[in-house]
């Protein structure tokens, strides 16, 4: 149980706080008028209006289906010598059909950044953004991303290993039948390392200080 901290309750002196703000420029802005006078009763129109109050309501747009965006690579003949040349796919449009980046980024910021499990990440993107997901699927954005950040892991690991002090966390965990695991936190100053070890000895740590 926590223990008494002696502040006052709320926001504390010095916090900087969020507070909502109206916008110069809404999405979408509802006009409503007077239908009568409030006078004498006589029918009023939107040309009699000479000014206004506004009020901003700030939500959520409607979920909508996923975009689908379909490439189509032409071949075009010369009209010269008629051989045909075939238009080249995008970057990174490599398969008939698939995800885009966007679904990935969301995929691997609710899986590692908020630490949602993969049945329940499958629910959330199913829920609100009407894509259906496996978790196999998941798995695999997150490998990709893994590996395309792969040099820069490496190279903010090199940086916490050449600090002269450093904090070291370990949280042993069970996956189903499997033999103990050991999750290892890493914090520097302006840096965060995490890591899965299939060992909690103490050679399970040594590997942050090697920079391996």
């Amino acid at each position: 149980m926590r223990e008494p901290s002696g502040k006052k309750r709320g926001g504390q002196k010095g916090h900087p706080g969020e507070t909502l703000r109206q916008v110069k420029t809404p999405d979408v802005v509802v006009d409503h008028y007077p239908a009568i006078c409030a006078g004498c009763g006589a029918a009023l129109t939107a040309a009699m209006a000479t000014s206004h109050a506004a009020r901003q309501v700030f939500d959520l747009p409607e979920p909508r289906s996923p975009m689908v965006t379909e490439h189509r690579a032409h071949v075009c003949s010369c009209a010269q010598c008629g051989t045909p040349s075939s238009a080249a796919f995008p970057e990174g449009v490599a398969a008939p059909v698939q995800y885009g980046p966007r679904i990935g980024a969301m995929v691997v910021y609710l899986l590692h950044g908020h630490f949602l499990p993969e049945d329940r990440l499958a629910e959330v993107m199913r829920d609100l953004f009407g894509v259906r997901l496996v978790p196999a699927t998941i798995a695999r954005m997150s490998r990709c991303c893994a590996d395309r950040f792969a040099s820069f892991i490496d190279a903010v690991r090199k940086e916490v290993c050449r600090a002269k002090v450093k904090h070291l966390d370990e949280t042993g965990f069970r996956l189903g039948r499997q033999d103990p695991m050991a999750a290892h936190r890493l914090d520097y100053p302006s840096d965060l390392l995490s890591s899965l070890r299939p060992t909690r000895q103490p050679v399970g740590q040594r590997h942050w200080h090697r920079g391996a």
